[in-house]
């Protein structure tokens, strides 16, 4: 099983930078975890076809993104589709902190065994 993540910050490309955020989530700690990036085109173009809404006012503004998994069968096929970041902070303002997404990242790999 592979766990692929696309990039929605278009001020921030680099592979370098997939990797500190990588590491400063913890999502280092699922082993199959690929983070993708490329030109702002091909990440827009991913986002449509995947249905991602992204705001990235400015270099220094949180990104504001929707958030799905996307269940796709070794046939390439989608089974299913999850939506991870319905928790929020106390003000509102919605997060998936890293311990969080490594947790789903578990109950991911027992759904995907199922597959």
């Amino acid at each position: 099983m592979v766990f692929v993540a696309v990039n929605v910050n278009p001020f921030h490309l680099a592979v370098a930078d997939m990797s500190a955020f990588t590491e400063e989530h913890e999502l280092n700690a699922v082993p199959t975890w690929h983070f993708l990036t490329g030109p702002v085109g091909s990440l827009h173009t991913v986002w449509t076809d995947y249905g991602v809404e992204v705001d990235a006012p400015s270099p220094t503004a949180d990104v504001i993104h929707s958030s799905f998994v996307y269940f796709i069968d070794p046939e390439g096929h989608e089974r299913f589709l999850g939506s991870p970041g319905d928790d929020h902070r106390a003000n509102g303002d919605a997060y998936l902190p890293g311990n969080q997404i490594a947790s789903w990242g578990q109950g991911i790999a027992t759904v995907a065994r199922s597959l």
